[in-house]
């Protein structure tokens, strides 16, 4: 019977269908890579950094691979516009990867990305704790007033029973239930 259950469960599986604006999409970049060969070599290999970064963030918005591949492309546009200007040849492209100095002028980039979302991070985060203590004192402070205005009844430290109700007297737990 557990074959049958697991079989019930493949069957239901949906495999995931690549749509014609995607298969359009991906053939527009094909036939774009090829027109544009010098500047598709260099975008691939500067921006490897995002790619592995798109791979890896698990974060539902993708706001890492969104921060490192916009300060990576800062890094990658100086040497894309100087191949633009110079008539678009392979061996401008060919040049610059060979350079060391732009690999490492692009992927600096890609780790300053890194860094501004790390610190960025700790900001949000530190700030986000600040206002829930903030408010965890607020919530404390009204607690205590309400206890001074109704009495020990309302500090929710009283037993309930079942259905949330006040227990008369908490020590015979056992005769109430």
């Amino acid at each position: 019977m557990a074959k049958k259950k697991n079989n019930k469960k493949s069957k239901n599986i949906k495999k995931p269908k690549i749509s014609f604006k995607a298969l359009f999409l991906f053939f527009l970049a094909i036939i774009g890579c090829i027109l544009y060969l010098p500047t598709a070599i260099l975008f691939i290999v500067g921006m490897l950094p995002t790619f592995v970064s798109y791979i890896t963030d698990t974060q539902t918005g993708k706001n890492k691979t969104f921060t490192i591949g916009a300060i990576n492309f800062s890094g990658c546009f100086y040497y894309l516009v100087h191949i633009w200007n110079t008539s678009h040849p392979m061996d401008v492209a060919m040049n610059y990867l060979s350079n060391p100095m732009t690999i490492v002028v692009i992927y600096s980039a890609a780790g300053l990305g890194y860094v501004i979302n790390y610190v960025a991070t700790v900001i949000v985060s530190s700030i986000l704790r600040q206002k829930g203590l903030l408010r965890l004192e607020k919530i404390e402070e009204r607690k205590r007033k309400l206890e001074e205005r109704w009495g020990e009844k309302v500090n929710g430290e009283r037993p309930l029973d079942g259905q949330g109700f006040l227990l008369e007297n908490p020590d015979n737990l056992e005769e109430s239930a």
